[in-house]
């Protein structure tokens, strides 16, 4: 059960999971994973495009494809996303 506090902010009962942006067990689950490999996206699209704003454009357009994919069917969800983060639709032009 989720209660306000004096801020207004949600307050988590004891012992309750958090709820990232609400979603569902497929989103929450594919919010650990890209998490989890996030910082070596994040330095793979930098070094792709050697700008900060532009490597995190990318990692956004790799967040929203990676949350449509059926986790089930990728054998290995690290190099499934470098592959995103470095294909031709995330990053544009290479410098």
């Amino acid at each position: 059960m989720h209660t306000t506090g004096e801020s207004g902010a949600p307050r988590r009962a004891e012992g309750e999971t958090p709820i990232l942006g609400g979603g569902d067990h497929a989103t929450l689950a594919a919010t650990e994973v890209f998490v989890a490999h996030r910082n070596l996206l994040f330095t793979v699209a930098y070094e792709m495009l050697g700008s900060g704003a532009d490597a995190d454009d990318v990692l956004q357009e790799t967040w929203l494809r990676w949350v449509g994919v059926d986790a089930a069917h990728i054998d290995d969800p690290r190099a499934y996303l470098v592959r995103i983060t470095t294909g031709r639709r995330s990053t544009g032009c290479v410098r």
